[in-house]
């Protein structure tokens, strides 16, 4: 007896899923905007190296950790 699998579409953030802030730590979903990741303090940073420059060197905010840094990684939801 064949089962068919129903997976949800995957949705892909613009922000590198590295990129933090008191607002995404608290959040439900995938940052799509700047705001989603930007409160009034305006305060971000990296998780991998734990300030707000990135591995790069670079400044880490939402403008900055996109595609085509050299540190981006990509950031996605939806495999199950």
């Amino acid at each position: 007896m064949a089962t068919t699998h129903s997976r949800k579409p995957l949705r892909f953030s613009p922000f590198c899923r590295e990129l933090s802030s008191k607002k995404v730590l608290t959040s439900t979903g995938l940052p799509m905007t700047d705001a989603d990741v930007l409160d009034a303090s305006n305060w971000c940073w990296c998780r991998t190296t734990g300030h707000q420059l990135g591995p790069d060197r670079g400044f880490v905010d939402p403008e900055d950790c996109r595609s085509g840094r050299a540190c981006f990684v990509s950031a996605y939801e939806g495999l199950t």
